[in-house]
């Protein structure tokens, strides 16, 4: 359970950034 939050958690952050970054480009 834990390694599928901790994982959830990772796609959440990568997703935020590249989004982030596409936006400020």
């Amino acid at each position: 359970m834990i390694w599928v939050i901790l994982v959830v958690l990772v796609c959440e952050v990568v997703i935020f950034t590249q989004l982030m970054l596409s936006f400020q480009m």
